[in-house]
């Protein structure tokens, strides 16, 4: 992933122990259903207690594990009602959706030990929809429509994300995402990693402050970010699956493999 310049993320990255300029959203959830109540945005400091991080805990806190209140992780009160509350906001995109989620997808992480034609390939799974995999999915998808929707009941200018009959696209108007099964929706939660993120936050910053926002509605520039950033995306998908398709190519020789089952 290409970052923003060094200097800002250190400052501004979610690091164990520091005190860091944050934008959060709070949901207030009810314990019983996990429906989510309401949710509140703040702009304040906070001190980062911990990072959990997946390669850390995704062995640990499984379905059999959660359900047998069985597993040793910190924080693993916390996770199992997350967990909870994330099973909730997939069952009500659901709904809207009017099909399931298509869960069980595998996806693949490649690790290269060395370098040129002496380096060593691994391929690991990651099922898709694993505990913690999904707690961050819906949160962020919770975030992210959160905060679409209050930028347009503010009619406050944005970058948003929809989907009608199938064909996914960008624009400052708000519109549905029929494929996620919300109203509105919004990059908000990687600033630190993509330009449209931070361009919304920003707006949201500015209207949580009662201040003027970053960008109007027809601000040339709002225009601007969307088609640099639809160009650079297309060209990282496509500069993906070519290194995707090599590292595959490499692992299947390294390995000898001459015939193989696979999913295309």
């Amino acid at each position: 992933y290409t970052m923003l310049p060094d200097g800002w993320v250190d400052a501004f990255s979610l690091n164990e122990g520091c005190v860091v300029p944050v934008l959060s959203l709070y949901a207030r959830v009810d314990t019983e259903t996990c429906a989510v109540l309401s949710t509140e945005t703040r702009v304040e400091r906070l001190r980062i207690a911990a990072n959990l991080r997946h390669d850390q805990l995704d062995d640990v806190i499984t379905e059999e594990t959660i359900a047998g209140g069985a597993f040793d992780a910190p924080f693993a009160a916390e996770l199992a009602f997350l967990w909870r509350v994330a099973r909730t906001l997939l069952a009500q995109r659901e709904e809207a959706r009017g099909r399931p989620e298509p869960l069980g997808r595998v996806d693949f992480s490649f690790v290269i030990d060395g370098e040129g034609e002496r380096a060593h390939v691994g391929i690991k799974p990651r099922r898709r929809g694993a505990p913690l995999d999904l707690i961050v999915a819906e949160l962020m998808i919770l975030a992210n429509s959160t905060w679409g929707r209050w930028l347009a009941e503010r009619k406050v200018a944005g970058i948003y994300r929809s989907q009608s009959l199938g064909r996914v696209r960008m624009g400052t108007t708000p519109a549905p995402h029929e494929g996620i099964g919300v109203d509105h929706y919004t990059w908000t939660t990687s600033p630190l990693r993509r330009y449209v993120d931070l361009v919304n936050q920003r707006q949201i910053l500015a209207a949580s402050r009662g201040e003027a926002p970053a960008y109007a509605g027809n601000d040339p520039m709002l225009f601007a970010a969307v088609r640099d950033f639809e160009l650079a995306y297309d060209a990282y998908n496509e500069f993906q699956r070519r290194m995707e398709r090599y590292w595959c190519l490499r692992w299947l020789q390294q390995e000898g493999v001459k015939e193989i089952d696979a999913a295309l």
